[in-house]
């Protein structure tokens, strides 16, 4: 299991998302795909979350729905009671050996980490 932040959820999908690209060994490929997959559905959930507040709290202008300046602190205050501190992601974490083959930024690298989904 991995736990994030929405911070580190934010940061992870793209970077995962890339490596979706990149040919693998199948074990490592299905790994990644699984993490992915659930991450996603994790990014799903504060965006709908996200998108029903704002169409609470909005107001429309240019055919933009948008939280006006002065309910943005009350905007971020409930947004921030509606959604969990940390999101489990019910996927096994990859290993430095296991990805040992595969060919990473620096930057990803650190995000892998830094979200705990690479582990020694």
């Amino acid at each position: 299991m991995i736990n994030l932040t929405v911070s580190q959820l934010w940061s992870l999908v793209p970077v995962l998302r890339g490596l979706m690209l990149v040919n693998m060994p199948l074990k490592v490929a299905l790994k990644i795909a699984r993490i992915v997959a659930r991450a996603e559905a994790k990014v799903k959930e504060v965006e709908e979350k996200r998108r029903v507040l704002i169409k609470e709290m909005g107001v429309e202008k240019d055919g933009q729905l948008s939280v006006p300046e002065e309910k943005r602190e009350e905007f971020v205050q409930r947004f921030e009671k509606i959604i969990p501190a940390t999101f489990t992601v019910e996927a096994a974490a990859l290993t430095v050996a296991e990805m040992e083959s595969v060919q990473l930024s620096p930057q990803d690298a650190l995000v892998l980490d830094q979200c705990g989904v690479l582990v020694e």
